[in-house]
This record gives C-alpha cells, sequence and structure tokens, in this order.
C-alpha cells in the first residue's frame, strides 16, 4: 500500500506485504522484498536506484569486495531462494519497520528486521 504523498516507479520490485508512510521515493531498480512478514516503511525514506531493502536479518547477500555493494548474481539468487522459502512458508513472520528520513544508496544491500530512524 502506497501513501498518496509517496513516488514509487512502476520499475522498481515490490514483493510482499508493504507499507508507505508520507514522502517517500523509491527509484528504479530499487527492490523492497517484505520477506518475513509485514514491512512498514517511515516518512520520508529514499531508496535509490539498485538498493535493496530485505526484511529478512538471517539472509546473506554477496557484496562485491572492490565495489562495496551488491553483487547482482550471486544477490538475485540468494533473493530468489529466501523469497521461495517464504512463499513456501506463508510469509507470515513477524512484522519490520523502517523508521524516518532514511537514505538507501545506490545498490546498498540491506537485510535486516527492524531499521531505527535518520541512517545512511
Amino acid at each position: 500500500m502506497s501513501n498518496e504523498s509517496s513516488v514509487v516507479s512502476e520499475a522498481a520490485s515490490l514483493h510482499g506485504t508493504l507499507s508507505f508512510g508520507g514522502g517517500c521515493v523509491v527509484h528504479p531498480s530499487a527492490s523492497l522484498l517484505a520477506l518475513a512478514g509485514p514491512l512498514t516503511l517511515g516518512e520520508c525514506n529514499v531508496f535509490d536506484e539498485c538498493a535493496v531493502l530485505v526484511n529478512a536479518p538471517d539472509l546473506r547477500l554477496a557484496a562485491d569486495e572492490d565495489e562495496g555493494c551488491c553483487d547482482g548474481a550471486a544477490t538475485t539468487a540468494a533473493i530468489r531462494a529466501a523469497t521461495s522459502a517464504a512463499a513456501s512458508e506463508g510469509g507470515t513472520g513477524a512484522a519490520s519497520t523502517v523508521g524516518h528520513g532514511n537514505l538507501f544508496e545506490v545498490g546498498c544491500c540491506v537485510a535486516s528486521g527492524d531499521i531505527g530512524d535518520y541512517n545512511v
């Protein structure tokens, strides 16, 4: 569910139950994946291009050591496996929240439960 003051690109990848606070921006190619249960986003969060947020704290995302960001092929494989597992379990895990005013920069990968406010 998207708040009408939020802007979510049609080219973003959204999976699971997502709730957006006001003023959020989700750029093209960003991925927001509520695999472990519902994901509630606070106000004014920005997800840049190719940012990946997964509310599965046990998921291991592969990082490219030279670039400091997600290794696309390995990350895609891990997310596909986690998505399949979540689907088979019904995705009924605990709800996760992302606070207010967070910036998820280009190419970042975050696999976490809850996230506080004003993080970069």
